[in-house]
């Protein structure tokens, strides 16, 4: 059984991303651009909420019209492997809920089950909200191949070395490794740094200079002020604006077209952690990159061993859950699960050796209300179950 959870979870990302008129600082379970990518871009974007995201970490999450959809080859649950019965009952399960939106599955390489909820369709692009750090991750993975980013031990002080208190400061010794596995040692609360952060006239310094509770790589602790440097990092490594080498070495080639990627700062930078629109058939596509190794139509996008990494646990969360580079990962009857998880409710699931994807979205346009979902309990009964032949 499926379960809808109205406790709060105290493990970090347990904090909810409101939109940027609202500035409540309440606590609840974490479950789902400065340019738009595209010429022609998609209905539901206006000057408001360009402007909000200039000066906000949030967004309103407005529902975007995407006027094409990405192709899928497509195939019968049965004809995959998969039990239709058990996708119908997840199915039933999310269409209960008032903010469900989508549910998809991708086995073997096809589209296998699609299902819409509450008149939503596969135009709609939303807010994928923390899910965009796995996106970010694999961007890092790229840069560090292309001698872009030296490697996961790159120092941040090499690019803002300026903006860093003086030697001989312990955050002097941030890596990018630090930044990935959210292990910084900086004194961040999730929904609640951010919105002191905002109104300060550089937010990588103000993040940088952030009181240092922990040595960097002690401890685990969530921090979209931590992904809002990396994305600052890559940007003065690579010399492109996040979006811009997205677009170029990633989201093109894939087939993919971001229709807003908000949340930028006072000097440029992009978010590396939030804000980035996208549909569920565009969010299967990324997490079936990921399934396949990296590799796109016979075009090695992402390196396999990156990959490798990004999927090897560094940081134990609780009992159930670890950290990796900016991919979250349990186990579930056996195998392992890669979950890029953003608030509300945006899961990417890749679980690599059933060779099986699988994507939820919810709406979260004015703050997310409703019981949360256990993304791991979702997995259990009816993904990991579903598997009917290997």
């Amino acid at each position: 059984m499926l379960t809808f959870r109205a406790d709060a979870e105290r493990v970090g990302i347990g904090v909810m991303q409101r939109p940027a008129t609202m500035k409540v600082f309440s606590l609840v379970v974490l479950v789902t651009g400065l340019t738009l990518f595209c010429t022609g871009c998609r209905a539901g974007s206006d000057a408001g909420a360009q402007e909000r995201s200039r000066r906000s970490f949030y967004e309103s999450n407005p529902v975007l019209t995407d006027r094409a959809v990405v192709a899928w080859s497509t195939a019968s649950p049965s004809k995959v492997g998969l039990d239709p019965k058990k996708l119908e009952a997840g199915a039933k399960q999310l269409a209960a809920h008032p903010r469900a939106r989508a549910f998809l599955v991708v086995r073997s390489g096809s589209l296998a089950w699609e299902r819409y909820f509450h008149g939503a369709g596969p135009h709609e692009s939303r807010n994928v909200h923390s899910a965009s750090k796995s996106l970010l991750g694999a961007l890092v993975g790229i840069a560090i191949k292309e001698d872009e980013l030296t490697g996961v031990d790159h120092l941040v002080a090499k690019p803002f070395g300026d903006l860093l208190p003086t030697a001989p400061d312990r955050r002097r010794t941030l890596t990018v490794e630090h930044l990935l596995t959210m292990t910084t040692g900086l004194s961040w609360r999730e929904d609640v740094t951010e919105y002191r952060i905002e109104r300060r006239s550089n937010w990588v310094r103000a993040i940088l200079h952030l009181r240092s509770v922990h040595p960097p790589g002690r401890k685990f602790h969530y921090s979209t002020g931590a992904t809002h440097v990396l994305s600052a990092v890559l940007t003065r490594s690579t010399g492109e604006a996040t979006h811009v080498y997205a677009r170029k070495r990633l989201l093109e080639p894939l087939g993919v077209t971001v229709d807003r990627w908000g949340c930028h700062d006072p000097q440029g930078y992009d978010s590396g952690g939030c804000n980035v629109y996208l549909t569920p058939r565009e969010l299967a596509r990324f997490g079936q990159l990921f399934a396949q190794g990296g590799k796109w139509e016979g075009r090695q996008l992402v390196p396999a061993k990156w990959i490798e990494e990004s999927w090897r646990a560094r940081q134990k969360v609780d009992r159930r859950r670890s950290y990796g580079y900016l991919w979250w990962l349990f186990r579930e009857g056996g195998h392992q699960v890669a979950l890029a998880w953003g608030y509300g409710g945006q899961f990417v699931f890749v679980i690599p050796d059933l060779d099986l994807v699988a994507v939820v979205t919810t709406d979260t346009k004015g703050g997310f209300s409703g019981p949360k979902l256990d993304p791991i309990a979702f997995a259990r009964d009816f993904l990991v179950k579903a598997v009917v032949a290997k």
